[in-house]
């Protein structure tokens, strides 16, 4: 009978390692197919892994990179941060620079391509600082071309230049040709930029030779980028690269500059055929730049009239396409709820993920309708509550001493400072069980904005003198730059709050830094 129930618990035991191994090599699998492009069949994969049969942390580590690489293949947002941050703590943990640096650099690639450029040049450097303590060239050719999009994209093409000219170190030393030609594009218009227009000519053409180890389609933009070259120097030769632009893909842009060419020339029966043939092909976006220059084209050829018809369609354009962005954002708002639930339904009970999700939709609603508004909704709440509760008094005060005092208006007011006291017990009741959840040894992965200041509402209890010192001695820090001089402030070291904020050593120095400059001189 013993044996047979030792016989069972090996059974159980092979089950359990053979399941764990099947996972493991699932995501090598996929990884693979990732590392070969062929991410349709990576994102087909991933759907036969359920999140349920991740209990290694290294595999839910590595599911979770996985994961956002493919969403960001795919070009599927990243509507959260909560998975790859997984990861980044993970593989902190267990300092694998190699992964931790594709941690990053995934996350700030998803935040660049949400226009989050911030998040995407300190995600870049965090990737860059563990990447450069591997021998992974290809990773770090990649963030370094992440970091030149950046800062190309916030105008700064000095630093966006530095980064370039890095990135084609290392792919002319890996052999990297269409690497080699994107870079050279890129470095050109860093200098163009900069106002070097030799060396941006000089990169333009260097990248020629390169142009047929890029994909097909992409080639038509390189051989446009070179006509511009020549545009205002030699119409002939400008001709000569647009018609083979157009001869690989059909641009709006380039029949664009074909036609002002044709109009040069005096052939204006061809320039408005060119013309024609852009506007029947481009989006409503472009439609308005072809419009704008179609329109100049007619009144040159003094057709006012046309010239008039044109520019009226192109401010309906206009109108047309404002109702839609502001529609788009709408939709945006919607899928970002949407997808939020269905990505975090495994690490939360579904009451929690909609709360969560609730505040952050409501947070996303304000910063939508209020651009310049600072404060977040429970912080303001807490402010204009006391504000009120104060004047309430006051009133109150007067009015007992008044002749014509009113016991009913009295009663009212005291009622509703009744009521925004419940609201202010709320917020310490949440910012009470924040407190416990740090003491007990949890992280801050999950938290929001508002979590922040409910848990520094509450700390305002245990120490208010503290508090005050950090709002009145410093020029406005953040709800998380107080939250981090509290953890200090309670006792915690460097590694408590490295794993509580899921953030590496240098950021904890960085962090120092900037809450230092933020100290106002006594």
């Amino acid at each position: 009978m013993l044996m047979k129930y030792i016989h069972l618990i090996i059974l159980v035991i092979l089950g359990l390692t053979s399941c764990n191994s099947n996972i493991s090599e699932k995501l090598n699998t996929i990884d693979n197919l990732l590392n070969q492009e062929k991410t349709d069949s990576a994102f087909q994969e991933l759907q036969t892994i359920f999140t349920s049969d991740l209990k290694e942390e290294g595999d839910r580590a590595f599911y979770n990179l996985l994961k956002t690489r493919t969403d960001y293949l795919k070009n599927i947002p990243l509507l959260s941060d909560t998975l790859i941050n997984y990861s980044i703590n993970y593989y902190q943990k267990e300092k694998d620079d190699n992964r931790l640096s594709e941690a990053y650099y995934y996350k700030g690639a998803c935040h660049y391509y949400d226009g989050d450029y911030t998040e995407a040049v300190y995600n870049g450097k965090e990737a860059e600082y563990h990447a450069e303590k591997t021998d992974n060239k290809s990773l770090q050719y990649k963030i370094y071309d992440l970091l030149a999009y950046a800062y190309r994209s916030t105008g700064n093409y000095t630093l966006a230049l530095k980064y370039d000219l890095k990135s084609l170190k290392i792919t002319t030393a890996l052999g990297k040709y269409d690497w080699i030609a994107y870079t050279m594009s890129s470095l050109s218009e860093d200098y163009h930029y900069i106002n070097k227009i030799d060396s941006s000519e000089y990169y333009i053409r260097k990248s020629e030779p390169y142009i047929n180890f890029i994909d097909q389609e992409d080639q038509a933009y390189f051989y446009y980028n070179i006509s511009l070259l020549y545009k205002k120097k030699d119409r002939q030769k400008a001709k000569y690269y647009l018609h083979r632009s157009l001869a690989i893909k059909p641009l709006a842009y380039a029949y664009n500059e074909l036609a002002s060419i044709y109009m040069s020339e005096g052939k204006n029966d061809l320039a408005n055929q060119t013309m024609a043939k852009g506007m029947n092909i481009t989006t409503d976006d472009h439609k308005i730049e072809l419009y704008q220059s179609a329109a100049e084209m007619k009144a040159q050829q003094h057709d006012y009239q046309t010239a008039y018809e044109l520019m009226r369609k192109m401010e309906q354009l206009k109108d047309k396409n404002t109702a839609k962005d502001k529609m788009n954002e709408i939709y945006q708002i919607q899928a970002k709820y949407d997808h939020e639930i269905l990505s975090q339904k495994y690490q939360q009970e579904i009451l929690i993920i909609i709360y969560i999700v609730s505040i952050g939709l409501l947070l996303l609603l304000i910063q939508y309708t209020l651009k310049k508004y600072k404060l977040s909704k429970d912080k303001k709440n807490v402010l204009q509550s006391q504000l009120l509760i104060n004047i309430y008094n006051e009133k109150i005060n007067a009015l007992k001493g008044s002749k014509d005092k009113s016991d009913h208006e009295i009663k009212e007011l005291k009622n509703k400072i009744s009521e925004l006291q419940d609201k202010q017990s709320r917020i310490l009741y949440e910012g009470q069980k924040l407190f416990e959840q740090i003491e007990s040894g949890e992280t801050v992965i999950r938290w929001n904005k508002s979590d922040f200041i409910h848990f520094i509402e509450y700390y305002k209890v245990k120490d208010l003198p503290f508090v005050n010192h950090l709002e009145n001695d410093y020029d406005d820090l953040s709800p998380r730059y107080k939250f981090f001089e509290i953890l200090y402030h309670m006792g915690k070291d460097d590694q408590d709050v490295e794993r509580i904020l899921a953030i590496s050593k240098s950021t904890i120095k960085s962090n120092r830094t900037r809450i230092k400059a933020k100290l106002i001189a006594q």
